[in-house]
């Protein structure tokens, strides 16, 4: 039903559609016939359907959702244009392209062809990510000021400057597990849930922190918003350090004790 509101009300739209309702209605798009697919995937034994779905839904969606945020706040609060218009592009088209760095599962496939494949496209999937964590930095000079006293923008604007850190992380540990051997499986089981909660998590404190004052035609109390996007910034960062030195520990240990017996 959202999908459906979300289009009747693009229809009726006075000028051409944004880029953040393109995002928008391509990442709830994607989430809901690739949950379609998914399911009867799974219902019909169609293994690469449900990968592929899933890589629809796991990856595609959340960040075409991120990138419909942050354009949409980056831009309101610094009342000017995104900064470019290739980047956009890029970061758009790209993304529904490839496969993003991000949730990446073991592929059943024994085909060289189909996992050197997949792994191009992962690799190419970072490229749309980086892409708009760049478009999202820059477009922040329109008005650097009024990002900083907007709690909604300072959220969207640490998330863009951390998401290249998380893309390359993601993508080295991903790949192992996608098409490698699996045993960094640790460490990109951290990374993707440090992905969603830290991005995720600063992502969403800028929709909610941006719209809910011009929902509510009220200003937000207090110091509390900037305090809570400041704890989300350190718990996230410092749980992704802690994780990654506690990940690293287990899997490599593990596999010197594998291979040779000792450490």
């Amino acid at each position: 039903m959202m999908l459906v509101n979300i289009f009747i009300t693009s229809s009726n739209r006075e000028g051409p559609v944004s880029v953040p309702s393109w995002f928008l209605l391509l990442g709830l798009s994607t989430y809901v016939f690739g949950t379609i697919g998914s399911s009867l995937g799974e219902a019909l034994g169609w293994t690469q359907t449900t990968w592929i779905c899933d890589v629809l839904v796991d990856g595609w969606a959340p960040l075409a959702l991120m990138f419909a945020v942050g354009y949409h706040v980056l831009s309101s609060v610094t009342k000017g244009p995104i900064w470019s218009g290739s980047l956009t592009k890029a970061s758009m088209f790209l993304l529904f392209l490839t496969i993003p760095p991000f949730l990446l599962m073991p592929t059943d496939s024994d085909g060289t062809l189909l996992r050197n494949l997949a792994a191009i496209l992962v690799t190419l999937g970072m490229l749309p990510v980086l892409a708009g964590a760049i478009n999202m930095i820059a477009t922040m000079r329109n008005d650097t000021s009024a990002v900083v006293k907007s709690p909604g923008a300072l959220a969207v604007a640490a998330a863009a400057f951390l998401l290249p850190l998380y893309v390359i992380l993601s993508f080295f540990f991903g790949l192992n597990v996608m098409v490698g051997d699996g045993s960094m499986s640790t460490l990109a089981s951290h990374m993707d849930s440090s992905y969603l909660y830290t991005i995720g998590g600063l992502f969403a404190l800028g929709a909610l922190f941006h719209s809910y004052p011009l929902a509510a035609s009220r200003d937000l109390a207090g110091n509390s918003s900037n305090w809570a996007v400041w704890l989300v910034i350190i718990g996230g960062v410092s749980y992704t350090a802690i994780g990654i030195m506690a990940g690293w520990v287990s899997d490599v240990t593990v596999g010197l004790e594998d291979t040779d017996g000792v450490i």
